[in-house]
Formats: C-alpha cells, structure tokens, sequence
C-alpha cells in the first residue's frame, strides 16, 4: 500500500473513471544553479509557479510518477533512450482571487497577481554570471516555512469561471537549495573509476530525495536520500556513456512523489480542489567524459 501524490474523494475518483475532468492545482518552488547556452559562467534562477488545470484519470496518471519500494527506488540505472513529450489534456478555469501572496522566513511576502486566471508565476531576478556556484549570491528560497494565500474568487463581469476558489492559504517547508561539494572535481569525468558525489545533508530530512543525472547520448540516474550526503556512480554504468565535450553534470533535490505536501482548496458552492506543492532545488554544469 502507498500514498497518492494528491488526496482524492470516493466522487472524484467516481469522475474520472466515468472519463470525466476534474480540477487539480500545483504550487512550485524551483531554484536552478547553472550555465544557460552563451553565458559566461553559474547564474542562480529561482522561480514560484501556481498552475491550475483540468484532467482526466490519464493525464492525472501522467502527473503522478509511480511510487517504489525502497530498494528499487533508490538505485543507480542507466538508459539509452531519450525523453518523451507528453501532452495533458485540460480546459475550463479555476478563480482564486485577483492575487495570491507568497511569504517565507524573513521576507515581507510577494504579491503574485493574474487576475481571473489559473496561472501564477514569480521569477526572482538574477545576478552576474560568476565562474563557480560557490560565488553565487544566497539563494532567496531559504530553508524554512513558506505560505501561499490568496482572497478567494471575486464576481467579475468580464470572467466567469467554471470554479470559484473560497479564501485559503497552504503552507511548504522547504530544504536546503543543493549544492555539490567539490564542484571542480566533476569538470572531466574519468568513466573508468567509481563516481564519488557529496553534498552537505544538514537540513534535510526524511522526505527529501537527490537524484543525480550525467551523461549525454547515454545517460546515467541514481537516486539516495538527501540525509545521506553521498552516492557513488559504479563505473560500469559510466562506461554506458560515450566520451563527449557535449555532456553534463545535474543534482537535485526534491520530495519524494508520496511525500509531496498536500492541499485542498474549497470552492464556492461546494467541493474541493486537490492539489500539492512541491520543490526542486538543482545544480547542472557542462562535464567531459574520457
């Protein structure tokens, strides 16, 4: 027995075997240190997203990943194929308010607004590119906890949306932004030698999962428990991945699928919408493999 991602009631779940849609919302912390194609060096982007839709069982199938035993999650798997794109189906509109609020450990809180629509977005400025991620500024998603609140649905003459959100707030602890220990070390990968890779565990807990991708026309993935502060890449798996100047280095950190936090956001007239927050805090760098 395991956990869903989301919390759904015996009538939602009757709706979408009956291949109906239903409402789901999702609240996302992201922070990426990285180097975007034509920068010069690290640049931190940090973002707060509010995303609202309507699904049916498959793509609400899609949206959650399949939940595993402990030894067959966290693993180290190598794979040739490359990703593929999918398409959620969804429509129809879900009102919160004229704005949402966002707050955190010592801010004043941010005013996220798109009225009469399902889609909320917060993109924190960036600064100058530096030539290490341990030259990049404090990253302004601090460890602690993090509230989202919004006023609820007003009437509009202009909009009149399929759902009517009644006034809410959820909340998100979230961890520490990850960050690789000895990052220069992983600049050429020797892929004839075990791949030793730490981080600093402190203020994760449980919950919170690193995975741990490499490689280019092969790629490798592991996944351990961010309380570990260590993994190692066999080099038998490395072998998969052809030598490339064109190959990279990414490690994140997020919650596991059925440690997601969850909400429900009531509605005007009844019923509810279910939803999570989540976070993915990243580092990804260019790498050689030889």
């Amino acid at each position: 027995m395991c956990l869903p991602p989301i919390d759904l009631t015996l009538a939602q779940m009757a709706q979408l075997d009956a291949g109906q849609q239903m409402p789901v919302v999702s609240f996302s912390i992201d922070g990426l240190a990285s180097v975007p194609p034509g920068s010069s060096g690290f640049l931190r982007n940090e973002s707060f997203t509010v995303l609202a839709i309507q699904t049916d069982e498959a793509g609400l199938a899609i949206m959650s990943p399949p939940l595993f035993a402990d030894d067959a999650y966290y693993i180290c798997a190598a794979s040739t194929g490359v990703p593929t794109a999918v398409i959620l189906a969804f429509g129809g509109s879900i009102d919160f308010g004229p704005n949402l609020t966002l707050t955190g450990p010592g801010t004043a809180g941010h005013i996220l607004t798109s009225p009469g629509q399902s889609y909320y977005s917060l993109s924190l400025p960036t600064g100058p590119p530096v030539t290490s991620p341990d030259q990049l500024p404090p990253p302004y998603f601090v460890p602690g906890m993090w509230q989202i609140s919004g006023p609820g649905a007003q009437l509009s003459p202009f909009f009149a949306p399929q759902y009517r959100a009644l006034p809410f707030q959820g909340q998100i602890t979230s961890p520490p932004t990850i960050q690789l220990a000895n990052h220069a070390n992983f600049q050429t990968i020797d892929r004839q030698k075990d791949l030793a890779v730490a981080w600093d565990p402190a203020g994760y807990g449980p919950a919170d999962v690193v995975t741990v991708n490499t490689g280019a026309s092969g790629i490798v993935s592991c996944r351990a428990r961010a309380t570990d502060g260590r993994l190692s890449i066999p080099s038998s798996l490395l072998q998969t991945i052809s030598p490339s100047a064109n190959s990279y280095f990414q490690i994140s950190v997020t919650a596991r699928p059925d440690q997601t936090a969850r909400v429900n956001i009531s509605l005007q007239g009844g019923g509810d919408v279910p939803g999570k927050f989540t976070y993915t805090f990243t580092e990804s760098f260019p790498a050689v493999f030889k």
